[in-house]
């Protein structure tokens, strides 16, 4: 994996980070699933997942 390109390494980061928590899930075709386990971190965060969001994992 390459480095980010500056200004986008700690969104890079905090998703990579995601990633091995399991918060998110990449699919093949290169779309990301949010996790039930993502919940309280993100909400900690301040964003709000709906219940009946599509593609959860």
């Amino acid at each position: 994996m390459q480095p980010a390109p500056p200004g986008r390494a700690l969104p890079a980061a905090l998703f990579a980070r995601g990633v091995e928590a399991g918060w998110f899930v990449r699919r093949p075709d290169r779309a990301v699933v949010v996790t039930e386990a993502a919940g309280e971190p993100l909400a900690l965060l301040g964003a709000e997942l709906p219940a009946d969001r599509p593609g959860v994992a």
